[in-house]
């Protein structure tokens, strides 16, 4: 789980308290033994199609390149595939969804993803 009040997340993209305020459940990815967040991916149980939506993902600013903070160096890579992992286990350990997620694909990944 991620507090947005409690982890520093004033320097990423998105505005990860909105997400826990619209009610979504909020993963944090960390190091083990490392305080730092690496990643982070909020997510609805959708009971309707037996899924966990992935409503967004997003690596910490010292791993994404698209942020102004990012000196160009990405700490980790691979972020991304992590948080959607995640979103796996969820599916399939907590919610019994055999590991089904769902997802829109918004920037050039929309290809990748095809």
């Amino acid at each position: 789980m991620c507090d947005p009040k409690k982890d520093n997340t004033e320097k990423w993209l998105f505005d990860w308290g909105k997400e826990v305020r619209q009610g979504y459940d909020v993963r944090a990815l960390r190091v083990e033994g490392e305080p730092d967040i690496k990643g982070l991916m909020s997510y609805t149980d959708n009971s309707k199609n037996l899924s966990v939506w992935l409503n967004l993902a997003e690596a910490s600013p010292e791993n994404n390149k698209k942020n102004p903070s990012n000196n160009g160096v990405k700490e980790y890579s691979g972020i991304g595939g992590h948080l959607t992992a995640i979103g796996v286990k969820e599916s399939y350990e907590e919610l019994g969804y055999n590991g089904v997620v769902e997802f829109e694909a918004k920037t050039e990944l929309i290809e990748y993803y095809k």
